[in-house]
């Protein structure tokens, strides 16, 4: 009978103890329900912005369910989480750490010149008067064929003949700058260093040639296409320079480093500045079209 009733009393004890607490958390509770009510508010009349009360209380209940669980439901903490906290002395809130995402670099058509102006030369002409390298390769649109790059004064020219077409009928695919005489308007030169270019245009995206982003995120872009520069499968130019072997004109670089450029011709297909890095140096620059098939 007298354990019976002292199970009685503990029982109620525990009960009177365990509803005392969930009152204390509720009130807790509601304190920082308000806390966060008057920040929002005081928030919104310092920016100028008229909250409703209930955006107001909806925020405040977002941001509590948010911050429970042990050490970092404190208030501090919770504000942190979401975006904003305040200074345990004073209450002010510190400018929030959002990890906004980079945008690639926009370069003008004027600021993506080449100084001095590039020659352009019809393929006879050119195959007359610079070095070649002839691989057999695979050439813009999936097919076979001979990639021709012609290097004359510090420019190397991209040609290819596809197969079943005379050589003189080479097409002309772009060209690579590969010499310190060559610069961008913009500034960016052949023989600048990798650190120079980005101290100067942090929003370069830095990528090898895997695609691989290299840097920091940068968004905007559509990575790394080769497509439009030599390269050769394995066992496809055994008669020619690479002796069969795998082959692409961008092994010699270590990475790319990629900006957009406005060509401020409607519908025109996107276009990229590529400035090729070797040993932590500028040491090609060339433009290249990232849809290319």
């Amino acid at each position: 009978m007298y354990n019976a009733i002292i199970r009685s009393y503990n029982k109620k004890e525990e009960q009177e103890l365990k509803e005392l607490k969930e009152l204390e958390e509720l009130e807790e509770l509601e304190k920082m329900k308000k806390g966060f009510q008057n920040f929002f508010a005081g928030a919104g009349k310092k920016n100028g912005l008229s909250l409703p009360a209930g955006a107001v209380a909806l925020a405040a209940g977002l941001l509590i369910g948010c911050g429970a669980g042990g050490a970092d439901g404190d208030l501090g903490t919770v504000m942190f989480k979401t975006g904003a906290r305040a200074e345990q002395a004073g209450g002010q809130a510190e400018k929030p750490e959002t990890g906004a995402e980079t945008q690639i670099r926009t370069f003008s058509a004027q600021e993506a010149a080449v100084v001095p102006e590039v020659k352009a030369y019809a393929f006879s002409d050119a195959m007359a008067a610079g070095e070649v390298v002839k691989i057999r390769g695979m050439l813009p649109g999936a097919a076979e064929g001979v990639w021709y790059t012609v290097t004359i004064e510090g420019v190397s020219y991209f040609y290819g003949a596809y197969d079943g077409a005379a050589g003189s009928d080479a097409e002309y695919f772009g060209y690579a700058l590969v010499s310190d005489r060559y610069a961008l308007q913009n500034g960016l030169a052949v023989g600048m260093t990798m650190d120079e270019a980005l101290a100067k245009y942090p929003d370069l995206a830095v990528l090898d040639f895997a695609g691989t982003e290299l840097g920091k995120h940068v968004t905007g872009h559509q990575g790394w296409n080769g497509t439009a520069f030599p390269r050769s499968d394995a066992g496809m130019d055994g008669e020619w320079d690479y002796a069969g072997s795998d082959y692409a004109w961008t092994d010699k670089f270590d990475c790319v480093m990629l900006a957009d450029v406005d060509t401020g011709e409607a519908d025109a297909l996107p276009v990229y500045a590529a400035f090729f890095v070797r040993d932590d140096r500028i040491a090609a620059i060339a433009f290249c079209n990232p849809t290319a098939g």
